[in-house]
C-alpha cells in the first residue's frame, strides 16, 4: 500500500468530531491538527489533534479509532 493511499483521513483539519477522551467521557471538538507517521515496518497511522474542553492544554491526541463521526 502506498503511503498516499494509507493516509487517507476521514475527517479535515476545522470538522467538528464527536469522541470519547481518555477518562472514557463523550466530548465533541474541533480537529486542529492531522499528523501521519510511520512505523519502523512501514504500517502508517495518522494521530488527530482535537479541541478539549476541560484539558488543561485545551487539546487532545488521538487516532481515529477514538473518533465516533462527525458532530450534527
Amino acid at each position: 500500500m502506498s503511503k498516499a493511499t494509507a493516509l487517507q483521513p476521514k475527517f479535515n483539519v476545522g470538522d467538528t468530531v464527536n469522541y470519547t477522551d481518555r477518562q472514557g467521557r463523550k466530548q465533541s471538538g474541533k480537529v486542529r491538527h492531522i499528523e501521519g507517521k510511520w512505523t519502523a515496518f512501514g504500517s502508517a497511522y495518522l494521530i488527530y489533534t482535537v479541541q478539549h474542553p476541560s484539558y488543561r492544554n485545551g487539546q487532545m491526541h488521538c487516532g481515529e479509532d477514538v473518533i465516533e463521526g462527525a458532530a450534527q
